[in-house]
C-alpha cells in the first residue's frame, strides 16, 4: 500500500479515527500500518478511502461525511445530486458469494420499505447496488436521536414521553399495516427534530420518526433470510427486545410493542427496565420475570402510567397488549387523565376507553425469581462472576503475570442465545447422541449428550453473508452428569479433517477441571496448561466462559479465571463445540454467544 495522502490523514483526524498526534508519525507510512498497528480498523480505513472518492461510492450521490458504523454498515450524511437534497446513505460491503436469489429479496424487501410513507417513518428514497455494496438512500432527519435526547432530559414529564410514544406508536401501527416489523425499538431508533410549521403537536413535544427499518433489512444475512421475513433471527437490543425475541421464537408486531413498552420505561423513569444486569443475565432473566415496577424507581409516576407499562411489558405475548389500536386509546387515556384532555393533534380519538386499575396488583411486589433448582446457580455464577472479571479486569496481569496480552475489548451489543431449549436449529452434530428439552425436573431445558460432540458457528450477520467473529464470548452452564467428562471445545486448526485437527479444551469432570490441547475430537489431553480441584463437587452445574480476545483466550469456571491460551497463527474454524465423554450423558443448558471488540469500534 502506498503512504496515506494529506488528505487521507486530514479525513482521519476530521472523523475521530486517528489523533492528531499520529499523524507525523505515520504520514510516511504505508496505510496498512495504521491498520496494523491499531490506531484504526479496516473499516475505518475503508470509510476515509470512500470520503476521499465521495462521488466513485454510489452512483449519483456524494458522500459529505461519516455518520456511524458498525456491525449493520456504514452510515454517510450525502447529497442526493438529482434533487440537490442532504440524505442519509445507508451501505453494506457485499461479499463474493452473494446469491441472486437473495439480491431478489433484497430488493423486493427494499420496495416494501419504499412504499412505508408516515410523518413519524423515515422515509426510504432509494436502493441498489454498486460495485459490491448495497446502498439504501432514506430521509436525514436534522435533530437527535433518543438516546441523545435522553442524555439532556431527566424526570421527563409524563406528558411529553407517552406523547414522543404515541407518535412512534402511529408509526409503527402504519408500517403493521404493511406487514412490516421493525424488531429494534429503542431510544436511538427514534429521532428527535423540530416539527414544521403548522404540524399538530403541542409546544416543546418534538417530531419523533423512527429510523433503521432499512439499516436492519441491510444488517440480515439476505443468504438465508431478511429482516421483514425472518422467523427466528435474534436482532435488536437486548435491553429492549421482547422475550420471545431473545429465545429465538417466531415473533410479530407484539414484540415492538415490548420494546415500544421498554422505551417507554425508560423515558419515564431515567432507566432501562433491566438497567445494571450484564447482558448474559438480562437473557436469563427476561425470559423468566417481568421487569420491576417503574413506580419502584420513580414515585409520582400515575396509575394509569404503571399500568399501560406494565401490560405493553408483559413477557407472555398473549397477556400483553396485543394491537395497535389498543395502545394508541390507552395512551390517549393516560394523556386526558394527566391533562384533563388530549392534547391538541395527539388523537383523533373522541371516545376513550376506561382502564380498570387495579391497585392492589400495583403495590403487589415483584415475585421472587421462580425456584428453578438449574436457574439458581446461573443467579449466582453470573454475579459473582461478573463482579469477579469486573474488578479484576485491570489486575489480571498483576496476580498471574505469565498470562499474555490485557482483555481490553469489550461486549458490543451484539449477543445471541445458541440454544432455545427445544430444538437443535443452528447446531450441527458431528457425532454422538444429543437430546433437545430434556426436563432437568425444575422446570428447565437442557441439551443433553453422549458419547460426541455438536459444534455451534461462530459467526455474525454482515449484509448478504456470515462473518466470524473475532472477538467473542461463549458462556454455557454445564454439568458431567452421568458422562466421565463435559467439554468445551474451541480454536480448532483448520485442516481437511476436522476430527483429528488440535484444538483447545476446557474439560469438566466430577471434582476438578482442566483446560489443555489435543489432536482430535476425543481422548486425554496431550498438554495440561492449567488444572484446578473442584471442592465438595457432586456432579453440580458449573459456569463455562471463553473470552476471545485479540491475541488470546481466557477461561474462567464458576467466575474465576483458570487460564488462558495464545491464538495460534494457523487459521481456525469459525465454531465452537460442546462434548460429552463416555455413554453417560453431559448437560448443557444456557448457552450464550456475544460479541467482543476493540472499545474504539463498538457502536455508541
Amino acid at each position: 500500500m502506498s503512504a496515506p495522502s494529506e488528505a487521507f490523514l486530514s479525513i482521519a483526524v476530521r472523523e475521530g479515527f486517528v489523533p492528531p498526534d499520529a499523524v507525523t508519525q505515520f504520514a510516511q507510512a504505508d496505510t496498512g500500518r495504521l491498520t496494523s498497528a491499531g490506531i484504526m480498523t479496516a473499516a475505518q480505513r475503508d470509510i476515509v478511502e470512500s470520503l476521499l472518492h465521495p462521488k466513485d461510492i454510489v452512483p449519483g450521490y456524494e458522500l459529505l461525511s461519516h455518520l456511524g458504523h458498525g456491525g449493520m454498515g456504514v452510515v454517510y450524511r450525502a447529497r442526493q445530486l438529482a434533487f440537490d437534497r442532504v440524505i442519509a446513505l445507508k451501505t453494506v460491503l457485499l461479499g463474493a458469494d452473494a446469491s441472486s436469489a437473495a439480491l431478489a429479496r433484497f430488493e423486493q424487501e427494499a420496495r416494501s420499505l419504499g412504499r412505508l410513507v408516515h410523518p413519524h417513518l423515515v422515509t426510504a428514497y432509494d436502493f441498489g447496488r454498486h460495485h459490491g455494496r448495497l446502498y439504501l438512500a432514506m430521509e436525514f432527519v436534522d435533530g437527535e436521536n433518543g438516546a441523545e435526547w435522553l442524555a439532556r432530559h431527566t424526570n421527563v414529564p409524563e406528558a411529553t414521553a407517552w406523547g414522543i410514544i404515541r407518535q412512534a406508536a402511529a408509526g409503527l401501527a402504519y408500517a403493521a399495516s404493511a406487514g412490516v416489523i421493525h424488531r429494534d425499538i429503542k431510544p436511538a431508533n427514534l429521532l428527535m427534530t423540530k416539527p414544521p410549521a403548522g404540524f399538530p403537536l403541542p409546544k416543546g413535544l418534538p417530531l419523533v420518526k423512527i429510523a433503521d427499518f432499512g439499516l436492519a433489512l441491510l444488517a440480515e444475512d439476505v443468504d438465508n433470510r431478511t429482516r421483514l421475513t425472518s422467523d427466528n433471527a435474534t436482532v435488536g437490543s437486548p435491553q429492549y427486545m421482547a422475550p420471545e425475541q431473545l429465545a429465538g421464537s417466531r415473533v410479530d408486531h407484539r414484540a415492538d410493542i415490548y420494546a415500544l413498552g421498554a422505551t417507554a420505561y425508560q423515558l419515564l423513569t431515567d432507566r432501562a427496565p433491566f438497567e445494571g444486569l450484564a447482558i448474559m443475565q438480562v437473557f436469563a432473566v427476561k425470559l423468566n420475570q417481568d421487569p420491576p415496577l417503574a413506580s419502584d424507581f420513580r414515585d409520582d409516576l400515575s396509575p394509569g402510567s404503571q399500568v399501560l407499562l406494565r401490560d405493553m411489558l408483559h413477557r407472555d405475548p398473549d397477556q400483553r397488549l396485543g394491537d395497535y389500536d389498543t395502545v394508541l386509546q390507552r395512551i390517549d387515556a393516560v394523556l386526558a387523565d394527566l391533562d384533563g384532555q388530549t392534547p391538541a393533534g395527539m388523537s383523533a380519538i373522541t371516545a376513550v376507553i376506561p382502564i380498570p386499575i387495579d391497585t392492589e396488583k400495583l403495590s403487589r411486589p415483584i415475585p421472587p425469581w421462580p425456584p428453578r433448582r438449574w436457574w439458581l446457580p446461573i443467579v449466582a455464577f453470573l454475579a459473582v462472576g461478573m463482579l469477579v472479571l469486573l474488578a479484576s479486569t485491570l489486575d489480571w496481569t498483576r496476580k498471574a503475570p505469565v498470562l499474555p496480552g490485557p482483555r481490553a475489548w469489550q461486549p458490543t451489543n451484539w449477543a445471541v442465545p445458541c440454544y432455545n431449549g427445544t430444538s437443535l436449529q443452528g447446531w450441527r452434530i458431528i457425532k454422538g447422541n444429543w437430546i433437545p428439552g430434556q426436563d432437568d425436573g425444575e422446570g428447565g431445558r437442557l441439551l443433553t449428550g453422549a458419547n460426541g460432540s455438536i459444534g455451534y458457528p461462530l459467526l455474525r450477520p454482515a449484509g448478504n453473508i456470515r462473518r466470524p467473529l473475532v472477538g467473542y464470548q461463549v458462556l454455557t452452564i454445564a454439568n458431567v452428569h452421568t458422562a466421565d467428562a463435559a467439554e468445551l471445545q474451541f480454536g480448532v486448526v483448520s485442516t481437511k479433517e476436522a476430527s483429528t485437527a488440535p484444538r483447545n479444551v476446557i474439560r469438566l469432570m466430577k471434582g476438578r477441571v482442566q483446560l489443555g490441547t489435543r489432536d482430535a475430537d476425543h481422548g486425554p489431553l496431550i498438554t495440561v496448561l492449567a488444572e484446578r480441584a473442584l471442592e465438595n463437587d457432586t456432579a453440580r452445574d458449573h459456569e463455562l466462559r471463553l473470552e476471545r480476545h485479540e491475541r488470546d483466550w481466557y477461561i474462567a469456571i464458576d467466575g474465576a479465571l483458570l487460564g488462558s491460551v495464545s491464538v495460534p497463527p494457523a487459521p481456525t474454524i469459525p465454531e465452537f463445540l460442546l462434548a460429552a465423554e463416555g455413554s453417560g450423558f453431559a448437560r448443557f443448558g444456557d448457552i450464550i454467544l456475544e460479541e467482543l471488540g476493540p472499545p474504539a469500534d463498538i457502536p455508541r
